[in-house]
């Protein structure tokens, strides 16, 4: 079975989900695309510096397959929050990220980016639907098996 999704399909979940009671706290964007001069193989990407979540459904399409069980309106509501995971992690902890990402700003530490999708899933997790929170986990450990 082919997933459509749209750009206007995912910012009406973001939009949803940031404007309901768990999110009155977090002031994020949710953008279509990926930004300018930026390449990611990712489907959703949390960019500290501008406070913004990038997307791109084709790719979040091409990720929900590894998940067929999964809605896609779910799926990308649970993306989402793990990216919203990153903005808290990053909010909480913001010394001690900075201090370790400078430590390992010059190569790619596989243990670097394994603790920081933990911290995103540990934040994460505070906010996610309860009916969600067995689907969240699944994909936060098939992602940290990238690590």
């Amino acid at each position: 079975m082919n997933v459509l999704l749209y750009h206007w399909d995912v910012e009406k979940i973001a939009e949803d989900f940031l404007n309901s009671p768990v999110c009155e706290h977090i002031d994020i964007s949710v953008v279509w695309g990926i930004g300018k001069n930026r390449v990611s193989s990712s489907p959703m990407t949390y960019r500290r510096e501008s406070r913004t979540i990038h997307y791109l459904p084709e790719r979040i399409v091409l990720f929900h397959k590894n998940f067929p069980d999964i809605e896609i309106e779910d799926f990308v509501l649970l993306m989402l929050i793990h990216e919203i995971g990153h903005h808290l992690h990053w909010e909480a902890e913001e010394d001690e990220l900075l201090k370790i990402n400078h430590e390992n700003e010059h190569n790619e530490n596989r243990e670097w980016k394994r603790f920081h999708e933990i911290g995103a899933w540990n934040y994460g997790r505070v906010i996610v639907p309860t009916r969600l929170q067995e689907d969240f986990d699944r994909l936060n450990v098939f992602n940290l098996k990238r690590y």
